[in-house]
């Protein structure tokens, strides 16, 4: 397989050193946590694990020892995934050993395929490339005459009542916006006039396909829990702020009539003000949970910063170009939208894995935040669910995908040995549904990390 410079290896050594000082040292029990192989105390309850609170998987000392993988070892593991398919679908794979930089295998690896959700690491990307990782988005109100006008950054997760500054999805509150705008200008106002719109061109990207609309609400100037839904996502999530809004100044005592407006507005001193969590903990939320709305939202926040323009197509154009200018394969790499949410994305294998192996030996310490956003197998996000009885579980940390057509998982895992692997996995033209592909993910994640 294909073999890296000595600079390489010499970096992720280098690398290695930087990365123990935060990372969660429990998987050989070198520190206590949540991945310690020791049994629990009897009598005692377990911990409470709240989502995000894994920095990452590696373990504090990563093994020098350990003889090199070759794809002799891994054919196996990708024999069993390509069997699955039954010659019905379309399979891929490609891992590097993170420690030497070598490519211990590959299959299929440069073929553009359909990468669903995998795209937003590229977002997140792109997000804390042009952002401020500490910044917030500010809502304001301001007065003038009898009419109060709500003037947003951005905020698209905003909580209906009371902030909480435990939180990423509620750390400001509509409530508490109507309650200081009150106590500030009392009773008088009548209007309120909700400012909407924050990008250039459309609310949500036309490009998604009808179908998939119900998984994105609109981007605008607010909105709360980014209409985000189990069940799918709020289509009209400004107006749910203007009636929260409208329900909580009723309750105050000083109704008010809301009205939208698509007309920028200035204000001078705001009379109400609350701030989001950070632009890292909104990303790193998005991954979790694998926001499509946040996933577009920071992508068209990063384009306005970054081209002057926030219109769904120069935000997935400014992701492709600066993802074009990273020192990885490219070839065939085509995004349409940001979140993933679209059969007309393509991205190779290699890519993904390749982008991984850039932020882990190369990326600035922001940019290398990405690795530690993912999820954690049987644990946290979107494979809280996944790998659970498994040798795999608290092992891999890694984005998810799934469209009718493709399933997919990229990101790190650490094998028994303690070897850590970055790795992008993939079903693609999947003819009736790729969601059951997802245990043939896992088997291959689970055959992974017992090498």
């Amino acid at each position: 397989m294909a073999k890296r410079s000595l600079f390489s290896v010499l970096a992720v050594t280098t690398l290695l050193a930087g990365v123990s000082g935060y990372v969660v040292a429990d998987i050989k029990d070198v520190a206590p946590g949540y991945f310690t192989e020791k049994a629990p105390v009897v009598g005692e309850s377990a911990p409470e694990i709240p989502q995000g609170q894994f920095d990452t998987i590696l373990p504090r000392e990563i093994r020098q020892d350990l003889q090199p993988l070759k794809k002799s070892d891994l054919q196996p593991v990708w024999d069993e995934l390509n069997n699955s398919t039954q010659g019905k679908w379309g399979a891929g794979a490609y891992v590097i050993d993170a420690v030497t930089g070598n490519v211990v295998f590959a299959q299929n690896e440069m073929k553009p395929v359909v990468p669903a959700s995998t795209t937003k690491v590229f977002a997140a990307f792109v997000a804390l490339d042009a952002l401020d990782p500490q910044d917030t988005l500010e809502t304001r109100i301001y007065l003038e005459g009898n009419t109060l006008h709500l003037v947003g950054e951005g905020d698209l997760l905003l909580g209906a009542d009371e902030g909480d500054p435990q939180k990423v999805s509620g750390r400001a509150g509509l409530g508490d916006l109507a309650r200081q705008a009150v106590a500030k200008v009392g009773t008088g106002p009548q209007r309120l006039v909700i400012h909407q719109k924050l990008h250039d061109g459309p609310l949500v990207d036309p490009r998604i396909e009808k179908d998939l609309l119900n998984w994105i609400s609109p981007q605008g100037s607010v909105a709360i829990n980014a209409g985000y839904g189990q069940g799918g996502n709020n289509q009209a999530p400004i107006q749910l702020v203007g009636d929260t809004l409208a329900e909580h100044f009723a309750s105050l005592g000083a109704p008010v009539e809301v009205s939208y407006s698509d007309d920028p507005y200035q204000g001078d001193k705001p009379v109400a003000q609350v701030s989001s969590a950070s632009i890292l903990e909104i990303t790193r939320l998005m991954l979790e949970r694998s926001d499509n709305t946040l996933a577009e939202h920071l992508c068209r926040l990063a384009a306005q910063k970054q081209t002057g323009n926030s219109s769904p197509e120069s935000a997935s154009a400014n992701l492709m170009r600066r993802i074009s200018e990273l020192p990885i394969p490219t070839e065939g790499f085509s995004v349409t939208a940001c979140s993933g949410l679209t059969e007309a994305n393509r991205i190779s294998p290699q890519t993904t894995a390749e982008f991984f192996y850039y932020l882990w030996r190369l990326g600035t310490p922001q940019q290398k935040q990405i690795l530690r956003m993912n999820p954690v197998s049987a644990y946290s996000g979107t494979l809280a669910n996944r790998m659970t009885d498994s040798v795999a579980a608290g092992r891999v940390q890694a984005k998810s995908g799934l469209l009718d057509s493709a399933a997919a998982l990229a990101g790190v895992a650490v094998t028994k040995s303690g070897r850590p692997l970055i790795f992008h996995v993939q079903t693609t033209e999947v003819p009736e549904g790729a969601a059951a592909t997802r245990l043939d993910l896992d088997k291959f994640m689970e055959a992974l990390v017992n090498r």
